[in-house]
Order: C-alpha cells, then sequence, then structure tokens
C-alpha cells in the first residue's frame, strides 16, 4: 500500500532508522569517537582505519529494506496510539454512563 508521508512522519521514520542504524554500527562508531576523542584535525590521518571501518558498517546496513523496516515500526506505534486513544474514549464513555445510573 502506497502512502504520503508527511514531513513530520518522514523525520520520525528517519529517527528510527538512524536509531536502528547506530544499534547496528555501535561498536564501530565508538572505536572510531575513542579515536577521535581530543583530536581536531589530526583525526583525518589518525582513525583513518576507524572511520572506514566505521562507513562501511553503516553502508552494509543503510539498505532500502532497513528504512522500510522503519517505516513499519512506525506504522505500528501510529496503529497502537490509536487502539490506546480508543481504548481511553470509550473507558471514559463508560465510566460516565456508569456514573450517570448510580447517581440517581
Amino acid at each position: 500500500m502506497s502512502r504520503l508521508w508527511s514531513f513530520h512522519d518522514e523525520e520520525e521514520i528517519r529517527k528510527i532508522f538512524m536509531k536502528n542504524l547506530n544499534i547496528a554500527c555501535y561498536d564501530v562508531i565508538k572505536k572510531f569517537a575513542e579515536c577521535a576523542s581530543g583530536k581536531t584535525f589530526s583525526t583525518l590521518w589518525k582513525c583513518h582505519s576507524e572511520k572506514q571501518s566505521m562507513n562501511e558498517c553503516i553502508r552494509l546496513n543503510a539498505l532500502p529494506e532497513n528504512y522500510d523496516r522503519a517505516r513499519d515500526i512506525y506504522m505500528e506505534r501510529i496503529q497502537m496510539n490509536r487502539i490506546l486513544k480508543e481504548k481511553k474514549q470509550n473507558s471514559e464513555i463508560y465510566q460516565e454512563r456508569e456514573e450517570k445510573i448510580y447517581s440517581k
């Protein structure tokens, strides 16, 4: 099913995608960050292999199917929020009816 997404929706999907990407590449990102810590320009040559490893991990995990998975996760969240909202509304309606019945 094709769906047009709002800017907000795409931003939320991108956040989920990036979070999953950071989880998948956590170890190599951490190694690069540790190497780059306290360095500025020298990071270019002193942390070259760590940067290559990090970029390779990101390249291998930044796949369209992983973005689709992030979109599916977002859709599940929307549906779950809708269900919870409906349950809350139904509960409030039920409570109002009970209050009317028992207050008489």
